[in-house]
């Protein structure tokens, strides 16, 4: 709530998981501003909670399955070889956009800083 009281606030946030989403719509709203028209919000997981109308909520949805089956991949691989170096692994995502982002706003550069 700190950074909506600048000045010039954000107009969008990406938030880590749908659930801490959902909690930062509430308080952007609750703080009087309009969800998308000022402030866009995005979750991240594509949980059941982001589809419940009311808060049909732009998400990133990854796919969990690839995500856990690798990381059991890795632990078994570490677990019977200690000397296993860890690897990155991408996962490939999906923006499922629903009713929390609008197309970004004009900012007046002067007022940047």
């Amino acid at each position: 709530m700190e950074l909506l009281s600048q000045p010039t606030p954000p107009s969008a946030a990406v938030v880590f998981n749908d659930h801490a989403a959902v909690g930062l719509l509430a308080a952007v709203r609750q703080a009087g501003y309009r969800v998308p028209e000022d402030f866009s919000v995005i979750g991240f997981d594509d949980s059941r909670l982001a589809g419940v109308p009311g808060v049909d909520l732009t998400t990133i949805r990854q796919d969990i399955g690839s995500l856990a089956g690798r990381a059991i991949e890795q632990l078994s691989a570490r677990s019977t070889d200690t000397h296993v170096a860890a690897s990155e692994t991408v996962v490939t995502s999906q923006l499922i956009i629903r009713q929390t982002t609008a197309e970004p706003r004009e900012v007046d550069p002067s007022k940047i800083g």
